[in-house]
């Protein structure tokens, strides 16, 4: 599990974190009046380098997971929350993120994937539905929302997990309002992901892909990452290539979208 390439395709790092998050809320609910609802859970990578450096990423190596491992990706002492919302809001927080990236243009192949005006952990990857991301669009780059395979209705409703700080407005978001919040600190985050993977291990195939980036023409465009990502470049992007590095000692590693 690794975050190099949170910036350019869903990770098994926010997988996990949202599967707790997910896992947490549903135990909670069981029984009330929204037990029945679906639940949407928003994840963030917490280091995805920018001006952390080349080393700021989370890299669990196979084997045992260690609480070390854990602090790693659950760095802070978020606890898990649940709120009620719509597919409305979803779409507009959904946008609101993918700001990240920079607006791409097909006739400029060195620009960056992402504007390092925005760190990287306030990109945030909703579980639960499905998406396209047009980066060649100044704004609702967000396209093609699905939940169960079917087009996202504005009305529909859902239930969201997320943490404390994403609930508060943390990241440039709009803080929830409190009639609209289900449950207060469920879980810590990290505690909840110990418990889902003592319960169930960690399986990727889990959620369907949740997004992608799709444009209207051929793109190219560079991402920033650890030297170390380099070698998953086969398994995981396929047709990227490692450029060698920065000054700074990031790898670049060209995309085609």
């Amino acid at each position: 599990l690794h975050s190099y390439f949170a910036l350019a395709r869903p990770t098994g790092t926010t997988a996990l974190i949202a599967r707790a998050q997910e896992r947490a809320v549903r135990l909670a609910l069981a029984g009330t009046p929204h037990a029945e609802l679906p639940v949407v859970s928003v994840a963030a990578d917490p280091c995805t380098g920018g001006r952390g450096g080349p080393w700021d990423y989370v890299h669990i190596r196979p084997g045992t997971v260690r609480r070390r491992d854990l602090a790693a990706l659950c760095p802070y002492r978020n606890k898990v929350w649940a709120v009620r919302t719509t597919g409305a809001e979803l779409r507009r927080m959904m946008n609101h993120t993918a700001r990240i990236f920079t607006q791409l243009s097909p006739d400029t192949p060195d620009q960056p994937i992402n504007d390092p005006a925005y760190p990287g952990f306030e990109f945030d990857t909703f579980y639960g539905l499905t998406c396209t991301i047009d980066p060649t669009r100044p704004s609702d780059r967000v396209q093609d929302m699905r939940w169960n395979g079917s087009p996202l209705r504005d009305d529909a409703p859902f239930v969201l997990a997320t943490n404390q700080f994403r609930a508060a407005g943390g990241g440039g978001g709009h803080p929830v309002a409190a009639e609209n919040i289900l449950l207060r600190n469920v879980a810590l985050v990290r505690e909840a992901v110990e418990e889902t993977l003592n319960t169930e291990g960690y399986d990727p195939a889990r959620y369907p892909t949740p997004w992608r980036f799709a444009s209207p023409v051929p793109i190219r465009a560079c991402l920033y990452t650890s030297p170390d990502a380099c070698r998953y470049l086969g398994d995981e992007l396929s047709g990227a290539i490692c450029e060698g590095e920065t000054q700074s000692g990031f790898a670049r590693v060209r995309l085609s979208l």
